[in-house]
């Protein structure tokens, strides 16, 4: 059995806790989290310390530390992606976007545009969307696990949990006029360590979209080339 340090698993804890709940106080981590208050008072104050929380009238939220690692992991992520992005490009003649999972939303962080066809799709960096609202957030929520898909949708008998199921056995997401009028978008997840963290998404006018599906196993081997890069780094 692999040996543990028992307050670093502690302070972990606190900050997976503190991720999810937003914000909270000494009292509330140590009754949410089953520690003493002075543990618990231990844990925020060296995590504060550290740049890794912040602190404003007893209330504690997460830190711009955080924030600082989060964009090394984004930027690595953007990195390996980008030159598989640049051959998808050049082989379907489309727009790629690279978007990252951010807890329930996707936030697109790279785009590499099409130049060849008069009209194209453009999708800026810094759009954010609920998951289930684009092609790319379904193509991630369908490898989550059931419980996570029913945290993030907020129900049982949600009617995008049975496509969640085609799309996870299929390796693919596909949108026709859904996002937007006249777009289309064919989504690929990628992996990491921590799982799906982000999708590759060949956004195209309608009127393509056959062309894209048909050439689909070139996204999922650009995505697949990416997701053994960051599992190799």
């Amino acid at each position: 059995m692999v040996e543990v340090s028992k307050t670093t698993d502690q302070a972990l804890e606190v900050l997976e806790f503190l991720g999810q709940r937003g914000s909270l106080s000494i009292a509330e981590a140590a009754r949410e989290l089953d520690l003493s208050r002075t543990v618990a008072y231990r844990l925020l104050s060296t995590l504060e310390q550290r740049g890794f929380v912040k602190r404003n009238e007893g209330i504690y939220r997460l830190g711009p530390k955080l924030f600082a690692l989060a964009q090394h992991v984004e930027w690595a992520v953007r990195d390996a992606a980008h030159p598989h992005m640049r051959v998808l490009v050049d082989e379907l003649r489309e727009t790629v976007v690279l978007s990252l999972r951010d807890g329930g939303q996707t936030l697109s962080m790279h785009r590499v545009a099409n130049r060849e066809h008069f009209v194209q799709i453009s999708y800026p960096p810094g759009l954010r969307y609920d998951l289930a609202d684009t092609v790319g957030g379904r193509v991630i929520l369908a490898h989550l696990e059931p419980d996570e898909q029913l945290q993030i949708l907020g129900d049982p008998d949600h009617p995008l949990l049975p496509e969640l199921g085609r799309i996870r056995r299929r390796g693919y997401a596909m949108t026709k006029d859904e996002e937007a009028a006249g777009m289309s978008g064919l989504a690929v997840p990628i992996r990491s360590m921590d799982g799906v963290v982000a999708c590759l998404t060949v956004y195209t006018p309608t009127e393509r979209t056959a062309d894209v599906k048909a050439r689909h196993e070139v996204v999922v081997r650009a995505a697949d080339a990416i997701s053994q890069e960051l599992l190799e780094n």
